[in-house]
């Protein structure tokens, strides 16, 4: 039966603790029949208490003796889909008002028992055992400092958007969690969808920052530096390189070639359906880049097919992203009229190892974003396609995103995002509790936090 009460009879459902049924209501027999096949029970419920409580069974009842349903002959009310033992509790609440206790805080059988209980009632529209269940699931829930993070998914699979049950975990969860460790060490706990609306919640409830540092006063959280680093070292093995090759890779912007690199060229072909080639200065590519260092050491030591044809052959690259590295190698700049391209371009020079490149792309990513007033996170699949736990690039769209997205945006916004990047803004929520922060505030922030550089390093 899907038929739903009136609101006439929703007006008058009970849903306070001094209401009770009458002696009337006590009148007649009900046949109520609840599960499936060989699981199935019957139960015998007063009509008038069951009216009295819930408006699923009042229009039910109704039904039946108007004789407009099947089990009208009979005067059985079918439940196929619940269960048995969910009904027996909510059979012993209707004529006694008790509900289980949370015998042992740890037991998910106990939750689970109050937590259907609320369902129940939601779906068959009896607000007063929600209110009876939720007062219950709250109080044990203070009482023992626990909060039953293993029936969460049954909790959103089994109610609706903006359902009092969900909002109380979620509230619950931003009180009592202080940090993201508690809601990570069950990761599995979480569906899409409940890390949605915690994330939705953080959005709309936080202050704005009012006196925003230019020096941040971020800090990483150090129960996930792996996803959260304050810097990032280059790992590049100078154990076979010798002499210039050994050098540091330059990671700020006043290191710059010298005339000696414009040397001889070497060619990139680059793509794989229709590939183009390109011609570099050997010594240009070896300044910046620690992956050509040593491919074009392979090379010219003939380790490398292609070494006959003094070629190197990069066939997952895209052939426009490459033409802007190539660019960037001779002039030093970058297009600005997009932030795809460059990011394109981080994820090229940190796939091979460009640090410079990085540090300038990220730059003119916040400077595109702030110039074209944007949010960064339409490319944030590609980003956490084409990256790393630890990229700098993820932290920081995550932490622009934190201080600037509102839960109206959010909510438009949310089919660009990979699930990955939602854990990562809901444990940066958790750690750092980052207040919304105006653009040009953000635009201030020292950008050094996410470049790329050797140990001991940073920006001027």
């Amino acid at each position: 039966m899907t038929d739903t009460p009136t609101t006439r009879e929703m007006v008058t459902l009970p849903s306070t603790t001094d209401k009770r049924p009458s002696a009337t209501d006590f009148d007649s027999i009900i046949y109520v029949k609840v599960g499936k096949g060989g699981g199935e029970q019957t139960f015998d419920v007063y009509k008038g208490v069951l009216r009295f409580y819930s408006g699923y069974f009042r229009t039910a009842i109704e039904n039946i003796e108007s004789g407009r349903f099947a089990e009208s002959q009979n005067g059985v009310i079918k439940l196929p889909d619940h269960e048995p033992g969910t009904f027996n509790l909510f059979r012993a609440w209707l004529h006694r008002r008790v509900l289980p206790i949370v015998g042992d805080p740890s037991s998910g059988d106990d939750w689970a028992r109050l937590i259907k209980l609320w369902c129940f009632g939601g779906r068959h529209n009896i607000p007063l055992l929600q209110n009876e269940t939720l007062s219950c699931i709250a109080y044990t829930m203070g009482k023992t400092s626990t909060i039953p993070t293993d029936q969460l998914r049954y909790v959103w699979k089994n109610t609706t958007k903006g359902a009092k049950l969900r909002t109380y975990f979620v509230k619950t969860i931003w009180t009592r969690f202080k940090g993201a460790e508690s809601l990570i060490r069950h990761p599995e706990r979480y569906s899409f969808e409940i890390v949605y609306d915690l994330l939705l919640y953080g959005l709309e409830k936080r202050p704005v920052h009012e006196n925003y540092l230019l020096h941040p006063a971020f800090h990483h959280s150090h129960i996930f530096p792996a996803f959260f680093p304050s810097h990032r070292n280059l790992n590049i093995n100078h154990a076979n390189m010798t002499g210039r090759e050994a050098m540091a890779l330059p990671s700020t912007p006043a290191k710059k070639p010298s005339i000696t690199d414009f040397d001889r060229i070497i060619r990139i072909k680059v793509g794989q359906t229709n590939p183009q080639i390109f011609d570099v200065h050997k010594g240009v590519l070896k300044f910046y880049s620690g992956y050509f260092r040593k491919v074009i050491e392979n090379v010219e030591n003939g380790r490398f097919a292609e070494a006959e044809e003094n070629m190197i052959t990069l066939p997952d690259e895209e052939t426009e992203v490459f033409k802007l590295f190539q660019g960037w190698l001779y002039t030093r700049e970058l297009p600005k009229e997009s932030q795809n391209p460059l990011i394109k371009l981080w994820c090229f020079g940190d796939r091979r190892a460009v640090p410079l490149l990085q540090n300038e792309a990220i730059d003119a990513i916040r400077e595109v974003n702030y110039n074209l007033k944007t949010q960064p996170d339409h490319m944030l699949r590609f980003v956490f396609d084409h990256t790393t736990s630890d990229a700098p690039l993820r932290s920081f769209l995550i932490t622009s995103i934190a201080a600037r997205c509102t839960g109206s945006a959010f909510v438009e916004r949310t089919e660009n995002w990979p699930v990955e990047a939602l854990h990562h803004l809901i444990k940066h929520f958790f750690d750092e509790r980052p207040k919304r922060t105006p653009r040009d505030e953000f635009n201030k922030r020292n950008m050094c936090e996410w470049h790329v550089h050797e140990e001991g390093v940073k920006c001027d």
